[in-house]
Formats: structure tokens, sequence, C-alpha cells
């Protein structure tokens, strides 16, 4: 027996559809938003009793059923594996296949769809360009008699999916450049400015604290005028993991970046003065105990660290940075290699 109910469409204005279709898709704030949306008007269109959206998460093993309209046999959060299902083999292959009696077929979808009632399936990949995301696949209790020009059909709109999710990618790759370091893959001056203006309006509405970590590698204009700026390039890259793994050992979510040249700098959202400190500290023993080699050479370097605290006289965002690259200013004069706090 069917679970769920048929998907039917309304034959009486064929404009309906599409337009429905448009207008459900840009009103959609979510990836699953829009793959349900998908999922409900293919169904809809092709008048499947079933209709499923399977992705491949991180090239994993598996599909993932993350949309599914009508019955509902294999729920959404389900996975089938490449190897061992009808899905997987269409996904493995990039090529769509139509099944018109799938009782005898001894993938395991085949047969957790065929103990539900649906007794054909019709499968397409969602690919473009050569990348395949996952699969559209539609199953009926009965084979429609257009089930070959719903086939073409079908793959058509598995290629608009295709096609919206290449673009996500695409536009999710963009923000990430435009919001990390190129050479050290941390958060670049523009990501920390933002991150820096989310604490500043906890602060200020909440009273949530935060702290600024403000580094700078002492005379490293030398590393490049003895060795080179590519010699310069993996002392920046050395630095910016020794920071990294300094803030690490005692807090997991700060944003560390690179505001420019040999300057760092480390965001500490809802830490108190001795978390700063702490981080402070390790991030400078990180760096002057441990040499970069480059080629034969070993260079031992150190910083200098300036650390500020949000603070009730803060009147606006930067105040508190002013305060951090003051100490850090001190912490140079005062001989470098050594940590100041305001």
């Amino acid at each position: 027996m069917l679970e769920g109910r048929k998907i039917t469409a309304n034959h009486s204005s064929e404009l309906k559809i599409p337009i429905g279709l448009l207008n459900d898709l840009t009103s959609a704030r979510s990836v699953l938003d829009i793959m349900q949306c998908y999922s409900q008007w293919s169904g809809s269109i092709l008048c499947a009793d079933r209709c499923t959206i399977a992705l491949n998460p991180m090239d994993s093993p598996y599909l993932e059923l993350i949309a599914i309209e009508g019955n509902q046999a294999i729920p959404v959060g389900g996975k089938m594996p490449i190897n061992g299902s009808f899905i997987g083999q269409v996904f493995a292959t990039q090529r769509g296949e139509i099944r018109p009696n799938i009782a005898n077929d001894p993938e395991i979808d085949c047969q957790k769809l065929s103990q539900a009632g649906i007794s054909a399936l019709m499968n397409a990949p969602i690919e473009v360009a050569g990348r395949c995301f996952g699969v559209l696949a539609t199953g009926f209790q009965t084979l429609p008699r257009t089930a070959e020009s719903d086939f073409e059909l079908l793959k058509a709109l598995a290629r608009c999916i295709a096609t919206q999710l290449l673009i996500i990618e695409q536009m999710e790759n963009l923000t990430r450049i435009a919001h990390t370091d190129s050479l050290t893959k941390l958060s670049n001056r523009h990501s920390f400015r933002e991150n820096l203006t989310a604490c500043w309006q906890a602060w200020r509405a909440e009273k949530t604290p935060f702290s600024v970590v403000s580094i700078d590698v002492d005379h490293f204009k030398s590393v490049n005028d003895t060795l080179g700026h590519d010699a310069g390039d993996v002392v920046l890259q050395a630095i910016s993991k020794r920071i990294s793994d300094g803030t690490a050992l005692h807090v997991e979510n700060a944003i560390v970046a690179r505001l420019g040249g040999e300057e760092f700098c480390v965001l500490l959202s809802g830490a108190m003065a001795r978390l700063a400190q702490d981080v402070a500290q390790s991030i400078k023993s990180e760096i002057s105990d441990h040499p970069i080699t480059y080629s034969d050479t070993h260079l031992s370097l150190t910083a200098s660290i300036g650390v500020a605290y949000s603070d009730e006289g803060d009147a606006e965002r930067d105040d508190i940075m002013l305060r951090a690259d003051k100490a850090l200013y001190e912490a140079k004069a005062n001989g470098r290699n050594q940590i100041v706090y305001k």
C-alpha cells in the first residue's frame, strides 16, 4: 500500500506549473528549500507517486536523500550506498534510466520501494558540465504511457537542479575568497572587520565581552631583504599556523586573521581578560620556541603582541583596536618579543 499522497498536476492550465515552480524558487531561503521545491514540482509535473532528490556530500560512498515528495518508504535523511542501489548506479554512471518493473530487482532501494507499492522508477543524474551532484529520482505505481517523453523532461529538470547547485557552489566559493587571505588562508581584513562589528554589537546590546590580540612579527623585513620574498611568504604561512595553533590551545571559535604584511590579529568573542592573556602567551611561545626552516636556513623569530579587552568606556567599535594597536607599539618600543595589555 502506498504511503503518503500521490502527486498530481493541474492539466487545466499548463502555465500554472512553471509559474508555481518559479514563484517557489524565488521565495526559497536555503538550499534545502530549493531542493524541496524542485522535488515537489518535479513530481507534480511528471505525475509521480514519489519524487526524490539525493545528493552526494563530500564525495562520500553514499547518496543522502535530502528532499522527498509523495511516497515516504525511504524517508528524508536516509542514505543509499552508491554500490548496491539503483539510485547509486545512476550517480556512478551519470546515465539516466527507466526501470518499468522493479519487483525482482536486487538493489536495496528497488526492494524497499517495491514493498511500499512503487512498481517503476525513472531516474536522472543531477549533472552539468561534467559535474554530477546526485540524482533526481521518480517512482510510479504504474509507469505512464508517456514515460519516454517524460524521461526527457526529467533529465531537463535534473540539469536545472545541477545548474542551480553549481551557481550556489560558485557563489559560496566567491564569498570564501572575498573573506580569505590568499597566502595564509586565514580570514582577511574585510572578514575580520565584519566579525569585529558583530562582537561590538553583542557587547553594546548584551554586554558579551570580547578581546583583541594584535600580533606583529619582529624584524620581518630582514627576512625579505636577506632571503627574498619567496622566503617571506613561507615564513608568513608558518607564522599563521603557529598563531592558529597557539589560539586553538585555549579556544576553538576564535577569528584568526592576517590584516596585511606581517600583521595578524585574533578576535576572541566572549573572552574575558584571563583567556585573552593565555592566548597571547601561547602565540608568543609558539612563534619564539619553534624556528622556521627555509631551504638550509633556520630562522628564529619573535613577535610583539598587544592585547585589549572590551571596555565600558569604548564609544565606537574601533576603540578596542586602537588600544590593541597602542599596546602593540609599546611592546615594540620596549624591546619587542613581549606582550602589553590595555
